[in-house]
């Protein structure tokens, strides 16, 4: 696909912005709890959030307490019977998804949600990172850029389609993943907030846009 590089692009996404109301709020998503980041990160993709994912992210994090850490998630995922404790599918491939990431931050060494989080520094070890990450299978930019908001950062957009969806619907079209990502970060900064607060923003308006389309239906 081709680049935003249309000069009236920013002004269409900043201007439906403001039609909309929305008002994007600086509240930081984090889960300190690597297991949860993980399943969280390999589950959301094509899913319902709130009523699918959610409710499993929390079970991770409230009846594996030791999986807070990546030692304890790994020795789980090896005693434990993941299929079963989330009640998913065993042949889903968001459950290599799951062994996939786990395995590719223990070679990168990461152990705590605070290590990982620092990995995003806006340089080097992010690309290393970023590269390793994207070496497991299913694992997109998007889910890279989803595991940085979900370590607390505020300075990443996840491209999904809820996002694209926006874009599109502010009359902007024909962009890739990186020109939507710089997209939302130029009107982040026109709008004086952070990336991560815009992204939530139009992310919760879509998500809840689509559920009223649904219940009217």
């Amino acid at each position: 696909m081709a680049m935003l590089t249309r000069p009236d692009d920013l002004g269409k996404l900043v201007a439906y912005v403001r039609s909309l109301g929305l008002e994007p709020r600086e509240a930081e998503r984090r889960w300190d709890h690597i297991g949860g980041v993980i399943v969280d990160a390999s589950l959301q993709p094509r899913t319902k959030y709130k009523t699918v994912v959610l409710p499993r992210v929390r079970k991770v994090i409230s009846q594996w307490p030791d999986a807070a850490v990546l030692s304890g998630f790994r020795r789980r995922l090896e005693s434990e019977d993941l299929s079963g404790f989330l009640r998913w599918r065993s042949t889903s491939r968001k459950l290599a998804v799951v062994t996939g990431l786990t395995a590719a931050l223990d070679g990168l060494g990461i152990e705590t949600v605070a290590e990982l989080a620092a990995c995003y520094d806006g340089g080097e070890r992010e690309q290393q990172t970023r590269r390793a990450l994207r070496q497991v299978s299913g694992v997109g930019p998007k889910t890279v850029d989803y595991i940085a908001i979900l370590t607390g950062s505020t300075g990443h957009v996840a491209v999904d389609m809820h996002i694209a969806g926006f874009v599109r619907a502010a009359g902007v079209h024909g962009g890739d993943y990186r020109a939507i990502s710089a997209l939302i970060t130029r009107a982040a900064s026109e709008l004086g907030c952070s990336v991560g607060a815009l992204d939530a923003a139009i992310w919760n308006y879509m998500s809840s846009k689509d559920h009223r389309e649904a219940t009217e239906a």
